[in-house]
C-alpha cells in the first residue's frame, strides 16, 4: 500500500497515471464509479489507488490536499457504492492520512480475479458499464477488450491459441532443423530430439486438437511458420531494421535513413539473423592480446547483451497488435522498440523473480535454447554486462498508453578518466554515486527527468529520484524546467561553468520565435539556419497576428495551456512533425512528445497521419475536436 506521501509524490511527479487517481472529497458520483471498475478490471495492474481529497493547484501545478468534509459520511458511501453498485461486490481498503493539518481518504482498489471480469455498473450493464485503465483515464471496453476477458478466464494465453485454417503443412522444416540444432548443442541427450516433428511440435504446443482437427497454435506459426502462413496470419509480425546517420531521427527528411531491411521469418531463423545485423553495425574498439602480435576487434556493447535485448524484444511482445518491432542504429546508440508495455512495473525490472509471462510458449522454447531466460534475469543482466563495459546503462520506458516497450543501448563509455577529474569539480558538494550519475548522463545527453534518473540508477524510486534531482536543483548543477509531472532539468549554472560547451550535448533548443517582435521580423529570419522547418513560414504568416501572438507568449517557464494553445494551433496549420514542433516552440522533443504530443492524442485534440506510431514519416494535425477548443 502507498502512503499518502508517496502517492502525493507521484502524482506531482508523474500526474495521474494507470494506478492513481485524485478526486475532491464530494466527487462521488459517475466518474467515481467509472475508474472503480477500471481499476478492477485492468489486467496484470494489481489495481489502483482514488485519492479523495486531493486537488491540483492552478497556479503551481502541484496536487496538494484540500481536505475532505464529513469524513465519516464520504467512507460510508464508498462502501456503500463499491458493495450496491457493480455485478459483483468490491472490497476496498480505505484509510485516512493527514498532511498538514489536512485528511485526505485513500481507496485501493483491488484488481478482481480472471473469472471475476468484467466488473461493471449495473445499471448501464455490461456493455456501457465495463471500463478498462488506460494511463490515466477510465475508457469504455471495447469488444476487443470483453472478448480479451473471456479469453483470461480460460488461463489460456494468446500465443497458445489455435488458427484453425492451419495444418503441418505450415511449418518451415529448416526452422524446426534449426531447434533440433540448438537443442542438441546444449543438451545431446535431450528426449525431444528422437521425436518425429509432429510429436515435437505437440510437445511444444506448437500444435494441438481443436474441434476433432490438428492445427497450429499462434506460437507455433510464430517460431515455425513458413513465409506463406506468415503472410496469410500475420503481415505486419516482422522486423523493421533501420540504420540512421547520426544521432537524431530523421533529422535530414530527403536522406531519411542509410540502410533499411525488413525481416519476416519464423522466430527461430529470425533471431540469428537479426543479432548478426545488428552486431555488423556495432562500432569495434580494438585490443592487443599479451603474446599475441594480431589485434582483436571487440563490439563497444557486448554480444550477450544485444542477444538478450532481442530476445527480450520477441518474448514479450503484444502479438495481438499487428504491428513491427522496430530496430533504429545510430552513431551513438541502439533502440529496439516492440509493441507490448512490460507487465512488470519499470521500478521492479530487473529484481529476483521480477518476471510475468505475456507469451509462455513462445518464451519456454527460447529457454530451452538459451537465447532467453524466464526468471526475471534479462534486463538484470544487460545491466551488468553494460556496467563492466563501462557504457551507460540501458534505458527502458514501458508505455501504456501506447502499448510499447523501448530499451535503448548507448555506445558512449559511461565514466571516463576526465569525467572522473571533471566530478572533482563539485567535491564540495558531497555527491553520491547516482548523483554523480545523473550528472554524467546530462553531460553526454543534454537533459534528464525523474524516469532517465531512475533508468541510470536502478532501484532507485520515484520519491528517491526527486529528492536527488531537487537536491542538485538547489546546488545550481540543474535547472529546473516546467512543473509538477512535466518537470524535466536542463545544465545549470554551475554546471555549465565547468564544462566547455563543445563538450556538452546540445538538445534541440534552436529558435525562439517570442524574440521577434512582429511579422516583418519573423519574416527575415535566416531559414538556411533551420532546415528542420523550409516552408513553415508561409503558413505561419498567414495567420498574423494572432497566432503568431501566441507564439510570442511562449517564454522558459511558459504556461503548459499556452503551450497545448500553441501546438493546436499549428498542428490547425498544417501537419508537422515532431521535431518541427519542438524547433518551433524551443523544446526539447522528447519532452514535447511525453508531456504533449502523447496527452493530446489520448484526449483525440490532434491525430496521427501515419497509422503506425513508429512511421519514420510521422507528422500530427489538429482534429475537429482539438479545432473546437479553438474557437
Amino acid at each position: 500500500m502507498l502512503s499518502l506521501e508517496e502517492i502525493l509524490e507521484r502524482l506531482n511527479t508523474e500526474d495521474e497515471s494507470v494506478e492513481i487517481e485524485a478526486k475532491r472529497g464530494s466527487d462521488i458520483g459517475k466518474s467515481m464509479l467509472e475508474t472503480i471498475s477500471a481499476f478492477s478490471n485492468e489486467p496484470d495492474q494489481n489495481g489502483g489507488y482514488l485519492v479523495l481529497g486531493v486537488v491540483r493547484d492552478k497556479d503551481t501545478l502541484k496536487y496538494e490536499v484540500e481536505g475532505v468534509e464529513k469524513m465519516d459520511n464520504v467512507k460510508a458511501k464508498i462502501a456503500t457504492v463499491c458493495r450496491n453498485n457493480f455485478n459483483l461486490p468490491i472490497s476496498p481498503v480505505v484509510s485516512v492520512e493527514t498532511v498538514n493539518g489536512r485528511s485526505a481518504i485513500i481507496v485501493y482498489i483491488p484488481e478482481a480475479q480472471p473469472q471475476d471480469k468484467p466488473i461493471f455498473v449495473k445499471s448501464r450493464g455490461v456493455t456501457n458499464g465495463s471500463f478498462r485503465r488506460i494511463t490515466s483515464t477510465d475508457h469504455h471496453c471495447t469488444d476487443d477488450d470483453l472478448l480479451l476477458f473471456i479469453q483470461l478466464r480460460t488461463y489460456r494465453k494468446f500465443d497458445e491459441t489455435p488458427l484453425p485454417e492451419t495444418s503441418i503443412e505450415d511449418f518451415e522444416p529448416r526452422a524446426l532443423q534449426e531447434y533440433r540444432r540448438l537443442r542438441s548443442r546444449l543438451n545431446p541427450t535431450a528426449k525431444e530430439l528422437s521425436y518425429s516433428d509432429e510429436e515435437l511440435l505437440d510437445s511444444l504446443s506448437a500444435m494441438v486438437v481443436h474441434e476433432n482437427k490438428r492445427c497450429a497454435t499462434i506460437a507455433g506459426i510464430l517460431l515455425f511458420g513458413k513465409d506463406s502462413a506468415f503472410r496469410k496470419h500475420f503481415p505486419m509480425m516482422r522486423v523493421d531494421y533501420l540504420r540512421i546517420a547520426g544521432n537524431e531521427w530523421m533529422s535530414d527528411v530527403e536522406n531519411r535513413y542509410e540502410y533499411s531491411l525488413e525481416m519476416r521469418e519464423a522466430l527461430l531463423l529470425l533471431i540469428p539473423r537479426l543479432i548478426n545485423q545488428i552486431m555488423e553495425d556495432i562500432p569495434n574498439r580494438f585490443s592487443l592480446p599479451a603474446n599475441s602480435p594480431n589485434r582483436v576487434d571487440i563490439p563497444l556493447i557486448p554480444f550477450d547483451v544485444i542477444r538478450e535485448a532481442v530476445a527480450n524484444a520477441i518474448m514479450h511482445r503484444d502479438y495481438t497488435l499487428h504491428s513491427t518491432i522496430q530496430v533504429h542504429r545510430y552513431s551513438d546508440r541502439l533502440e529496439i522498440i516492440n509493441p507490448g508495455y512490460s507487465l512488470i512495473p519499470e521500478e521492479n525490472l530487473g529484481k529476483p523473480g521480477a518476471s510475468r509471462m505475456r507469451n509462455p510458449k513462445i518464451a519456454t522454447v527460447l529457454h530451452d535454447l538459451k537465447y532467453a531466460e524466464t526468471k526475471g534475469t534479462g534486463i538484470r543482466t544487460m545491466r551488468t554486462m553494460m556496467k563492466e563495459a563501462n557504457l551507460t546503462l540501458p534505458i527502458i520506458n514501458s508505455d501504456r498508453s501506447f502499448n510499447i516497450f523501448s530499451l535503448t543501448l548507448h555506445n558512449i563509455h559511461f565514466v571516463e578518466e576526465e569525467d572522473i577529474k571533471w566530478l572533482e569539480n563539485f567535491k564540495d558538494c558531497n555527491l553520491n554515486k547516482e548523483e554523480a550519475h545523473a550528472l554524467l548522463f546530462l553531460k553526454k545527453k543534454g537533459f534528464i527527468d525523474n524516469a532517465v534518473f531512475r533508468s541510470v540508477n536502478p532501484g532507485i524510486d520515484t520519491l528517491k529520484a526527486s529528492g536527488h534531482l531537487r537536491r542538485l536543483r538547489d546546488l545550481d548543477l540543474l535547472e529546473q524546467h516546467s512543473k509538477g509531472s512535466a518537470t524535466f532539468y536542463l545544465p545549470g549554472k554551475r554546471f555549465l561553468n565547468s564544462v566547455d560547451g563543445n563538450d556538452l550535448y546540445q538538445p534541440e533548443l534552436i529558435f525562439n520565435i517570442n524574440n521577434k517582435n512582429d511579422a516583418k521580423a519573423a519574416d527575415t529570419v535566416d531559414k538556411n539556419l533551420y532546415p528542420e522547418i523550409q516552408g513553415l513560414y508561409p503558413e505561419i504568416q498567414g495567420l498574423y497576428p494572432e497566432l503568431l501572438e501566441t507564439l510570442k507568449q511562449i517564454g522558459e517557464r511558459t504556461r503548459p495551456d499556452i503551450l497545448t494553445k500553441a501546438i493546436l494551433k499549428l498542428l490547425s496549420v498544417r501537419e508537422l512533425r515532431l521535431q518541427e514542433i519542438a524547433v518551433v516552440l524551443n523544446r526539447n522533443k522528447e519532452y514535447i512528445l511525453r508531456f504533449y504530443i502523447r496527452p493530446l492524442l489520448r484526449e483525440k485534440k490532434i491525430e496521427r497521419i501515419q497509422a503506425e506510431s513508429t512511421h519514420p514519416q510521422q507528422a500530427y494535425r489538429t482534429t475537429e475536436k482539438g479545432k473546437e477548443e479553438l474557437r
